[in-house]
């Protein structure tokens, strides 16, 4: 619950969730996204027995003229498995569901749904090999046939497997992700060193605070150690 709790309070400010797109999406999505259009949408969409290992935001934009939503999925879990696709898959059912209601309560109707950009953040024990698509679902032998099958692809942001020279982002991103790393990295105090380098000249005290608590409830660092590594 800490995990969740502390990643889904940085990335429901839009400024952070716009630079993850920004810095971690496929090249195109952030510069064709419409300045100001980024809006943190209500709600959650997974399964309520999964709420204790999975947390997700959701945010709709405007690219051009078209709507475009982008969804955040924050997997805490070591057991990630391929049938975690089919339940991203349900999350995104769930969304379109809930845009073609809206529109209905609109009196418009749907010609077509919105495109939904699927960013997994992961920070299970777990190692996750290559890229993240539907058809690893699928129990099929010949993969010329793969194109016909749901193929669409995820954005992974796999944290386990990243140095801390490749985490990007605004300082409060940078520094959550490498708290979320720090979480299985074994130098728990180079991990939080190095998030807590990223607030320097920050002086919002909702930003330093929620890191400090994170570090020292999550990642177990004592306060004494904390105060030494904030006064470096």
């Amino acid at each position: 619950m800490l995990h969740d709790l502390y990643s889904k309070s940085v990335m429901e400010i839009p400024e952070n969730a716009m630079s993850i797109a920004e810095h971690y999406g496929p090249p195109g999505l952030y510069d064709q996204i419409v300045p100001g259009s980024f809006k943190l949408e209500p709600g959650s969409f997974v399964d309520d027995d999964l709420k204790g290992s999975q947390t997700d935001v959701l945010y709709s934009a405007r690219r051009k003229k078209k709507k475009t939503l982008v969804y955040f999925l924050i997997e805490n879990s070591s057991n990630f498995q391929n049938l975690t696709l089919f339940r991203i898959l349900k999350y995104k059912v769930r969304i379109w569901d809930r845009y073609i209601a809206e529109m209905a309560a609109k009196g418009q109707k749907v010609s077509k749904l919105p495109g939904i950009y699927v960013f997994v953040i992961y920070n299970g024990r777990k190692r996750i090999r290559g890229e993240l698509r539907y058809s690893d679902v699928f129990d099929v032998e010949d993969q010329k046939l793969i194109e016909f099958l749901d193929d669409s692809k995820m954005i992974l942001i796999n944290l386990p497997k990243m140095d801390f020279s490749e985490i990007k982002g605004t300082p409060e991103i940078s520094a959550c992700f490498t708290l979320l790393k720090g979480h299985t990295f074994p130098d728990k105090i180079e991990a939080v060193d190095r998030a807590l380098s990223h607030l320097r000249g920050i002086e919002n005290e909702r930003i330093i605070s929620q890191a400090m608590k994170y570090a020292h409830d999550a990642i177990n660092v004592s306060k004494p150690e904390l105060r030494r590594i904030a006064r470096k």
